[in-house]
């Protein structure tokens, strides 16, 4: 071969190459985006997970602060949840009335702990809870097609955000149990 034949062939390898790259992009970007059901499907959850868990805590919180936490989490995360049954409903997309396996073993585990270890345990999860919800807004308020879902993406955030700066700040009040 001579230099312009293997010129040219490196450079067919190259765009072969970046040809392949780029696509791989495209399909990966298409996988990974979140959808509206898949969306409302997680958030579903999250719900159902804090009114369930907010419950229990405002049984069994030793805290006034865990008690008062809970009581929150419940009215908020109620009123969040019947918003995402009128906005499913109008989108046809049925959601589920009972919590994912991993959620219901988070729940299980809190609910046979008690005392100040309750406490402690109660607010972890909520932090982490609503790490993983505000992951999951955010999301959705920058990737949603539907404008109606990415609106109630965009406008509960401030609510869960708010949920996890109380949650931080319970926290600092049962590290010092």
């Amino acid at each position: 071969m001579n230099t312009i034949q293997v010129k040219l062939w490196l450079l067919t390898l190259l765009f072969i190459g970046m040809t392949v790259s780029s696509c791989e992009k495209d399909d990966a970007g298409q996988v990974n985006r979140l959808t509206e059901t898949d969306f409302m499907l997680r958030a579903a959850d999250s719900d159902l997970f804090e009114i369930q868990t907010g419950q229990i805590a405002s049984g069994k919180g030793t805290l006034a602060e865990v008690r008062e936490f809970a009581q929150n989490l419940v009215i908020d995360h109620m009123a969040s949840s019947k918003d995402l049954k009128n906005l499913a409903a109008q989108k046809k997309i049925t959601l589920p009335d009972s919590l994912s396996a991993e959620k219901r073993a988070i729940r299980l585990r809190l609910s046979s702990e008690s005392g100040t270890a309750f406490d402690k345990d109660f607010v972890d999860v909520q932090i982490k809870a609503h790490d993983e919800a505000i992951k999951l807004y955010e999301q959705g308020a920058r990737e949603l097609q539907d404008p109606d879902i990415r609106n109630f993406a965009t406008n509960t955030l401030p609510n869960l955000q708010a949920h996890r700066e109380h949650a931080l700040m319970v926290k600092s009040k049962t590290d010092a149990l």
